[in-house]
């Protein structure tokens, strides 16, 4: 509780010292950014490596230095994430937004479109050449068709569709990735003897059995709420919509932060 409060302390002397200004909200809003690119970059970069390996030993563990993680291939992940992730807001954005928000949405959509999924298609198409099977060359195949509805339809402005040939795209991309490369969940880049396979990297039959029941109940709730959220905000948000800039703190709050002592 100390901790919290004095969090909140320094959140509101940075308030009252910086607060609702230009400049405040512009050093926020690069934190927010660079925060978003780093988290997607880092989760890109693992997924890539448990596709195209580490150097990992006889007993699954990794060998090599704090740096032996980063390679060509991380690099490739980590930005084909970043560059789904951003192009995917921009549909949203389109779809959810109204005025010129969402043309401007819709316009940087199709400009973006070709080059932001480059990186994606790039490791999908690596994956493909040294492991891919029939079905996952099929599954490139409509995940490219995909990606080119999703660029006419936004340039016809049917937004909503364009969205969801996004994630037509986003499903069958990973799955021919992470299907060309199975059984195998983490590569060794030592010794293909060493790698890491769904029969020796699972848990034990009575943690797959519970965790099976935790799911068949747990999936279904995640699911429903997130519908009721998508149905509870399915209008489009105007300019017009958003109220003026005010205090982000509760009056209760800038009335405790003000106080002495």
């Amino acid at each position: 509780m100390v901790l919290v409060a004095l969090i909140f302390r320094a959140v509101a002397f940075e308030y009252r010292g910086k607060g609702d200004t230009d400049t405040w909200r512009a050093r926020w809003d690069w934190a927010i950014a660079l925060g978003s690119f780093f988290a997607a970059f880092g989760v890109g970069a693992a997924l890539a490596l448990t596709t195209t390996g580490l150097p990992l030993n006889a007993n699954g563990d990794r060998v090599g230095g704090a740096f032996a993680w980063f390679s060509g291939y991380a690099v490739l992940g980590g930005l084909a994430v970043v560059g789904f992730s951003l192009l995917h807001a921009l549909a949203f954005l389109a779809l959810k937004t109204d005025g010129d928000i969402r043309h401007r949405a819709r316009r940087w959509f199709v400009r973006l479109l070709p080059v932001l999924l480059l990186p994606l298609a790039g490791w999908a198409l690596i994956l493909q050449f040294l492991e891919g099977k029939p079905w996952t060359w099929a599954a490139v195949i409509v995940a490219v068709v995909a990606a080119a509805a999703a660029w006419f339809l936004a340039r016809r402005g049917s937004e909503g569709r364009a969205f969801m040939a996004m994630g037509v795209f986003l499903l069958l991309g990973s799955a021919s990735i992470f299907g060309a490369v199975f059984p195998v969940v983490l590569p060794s880049t030592l010794d293909p003897a060493f790698d890491l396979t769904v029969a020796s990297a699972s848990s034990s039959d009575y943690t797959l059995g519970l965790m099976s029941v935790v799911a068949a109940v747990g999936l279904p709730l995640v699911i429903t709420y997130q519908a009721w959220t998508y149905w509870v905000f399915r209008r489009r948000v105007s300019a017009s919509q958003i109220p003026a800039a005010h205090s982000f703190l509760p009056a209760i709050a800038v009335r405790a932060f003000t106080t002495k002592g």
